[in-house]
């Protein structure tokens, strides 16, 4: 197969592409403009009447095999409509047909619609408004049904999270990508920060960033120290257009390491430690967090008793990893490391306390 032949094969399939999400079809021109922008379209060295004539080509000549009456095979044919003619013909799907580029995509839809909802409050304005717009194409391409029997449910309550300011997370957006000092109001202060990245946890947006200072009513401090910021509780934030900043030693700022650390303690991070816990073990014998499920790949049984497991595991130190063990004190006891075992205590003691009246 020679290069033009593969060059003409990807114009067809990009042509076809654009044709499946295109809501209002495409013109030869609108095509041209498209592929003329793809490494594999090979004819810019043509005139540009030769090459729109060629546009008009690739788009008839999928048109007679997928259009009204086309040449294709039932379920191939009369999917495509065309308004006007040549140079002026506009080409788009057919109200109600399915045009089947990827039939693997089309098998995916409900899952993918099912997956980008959850995701859709999770990400930031402007990858939310591309993932919308996909979602839309989407559920155009095919009829979707809600009653899909596939769900995501999350581990834990689904509490209605605090809204972050539409402006705030847009703005830190656009400071996130260049790289811009931002400044805003946060509990009580005034805060000048070098924004690094962001992520979401429970709903919640986060930033983190470096921040260069603090001021309150009572002090202005020089800090330079990296924080975790809430986004929502963000106010009066601005973006400094004309002071972007380096992130110098940290150029290679990695976020996964950062919540990897003591940092992400509170957001279900934090750094790993090895654990000993004694696992219940029921009537039967069973104990669902060793016989079912592992906290970690390399968790080790170290001792079988009649009633209960020896348990040797790695775990995240974070607030979340205390929060399952209380959770599930009925049949898990920490044993080390022991201020560990003794945070759960007091929390447990303090919980009993509340509910003691």
């Amino acid at each position: 197969m020679s290069a033009k032949a593969f060059g003409d094969f990807y114009c067809y399939l990009h042509c076809m592409n654009l044709l499946s999400i295109k809501e209002h079809g495409i013109t030869p021109k609108e095509y041209l403009d498209d592929v003329r922008k793809e490494p594999f379209y090979y004819r810019g060295d043509t005139s540009k009447e030769a090459q729109q004539k060629w546009a008009e080509r690739i788009l008839e000549s999928i048109y007679k095999y997928h259009g009204i009456q086309g040449d294709g095979p039932n379920g191939h044919n009369d999917l495509l409509i065309r308004e006007g003619i040549a140079s002026k013909a506009r080409y788009k799907i057919r109200e109600g047909a399915e045009f089947d580029v990827n039939p693997g995509l089309h098998e995916s839809i409900a899952i993918l619609n099912t997956i980008g909802s959850q995701l859709l409050e999770r990400v930031l304005p402007a990858a939310g408004s591309k993932l919308s717009k996909a979602l839309t194409l989407l559920s155009r391409s095919k009829n979707v049904s809600n009653t899909a029997p596939f769900k995501m449910i999350i581990g834990s309550y689904d509490l209605i999270a605090p809204a972050a300011d539409y402006t705030v997370l847009s703005k830190l957006e656009s400071a996130l990508e260049n790289r811009l000092v931002v400044s805003f109001e946060y509990e009580g202060s005034r805060c000048e920060v070098d924004p690094y990245a962001s992520f979401v946890y429970q709903r919640s947006f986060y930033l983190v960033g470096l921040e260069r200072y603090r001021k309150s009513t009572e002090s202005s401090l020089m800090l330079g120290d990296y924080r975790t910021y809430k986004v929502h509780n963000i106010n009066n934030l601005e973006v400094h257009s004309t002071q972007s900043f380096s992130m110098g030693n940290q150029k290679d700022f990695c976020l996964h390491d950062f919540l990897s650390s003591s940092n992400g303690k509170m957001v279900n991070g934090g750094e790993t430690c090895e654990v000993v816990l004694k696992m219940k073990r029921d009537t039967d014998g069973y104990n669902k967090f060793v016989d079912e499920y592992k906290l970690s790949e390399c968790q080790k049984i170290e001792e079988i008793a009649d009633n209960h497991y020896i348990v040797r595991a790695q775990a995240r130190d974070s607030v979340v990893f205390k929060s399952w063990l209380i959770n599930n004190a009925d049949c898990v006891e920490i044993l080390k490391p022991l201020q560990l075992r003794t945070d759960v205590i007091q929390d447990i003691k303090h919980a009993m306390s509340v509910y003691a009246h």
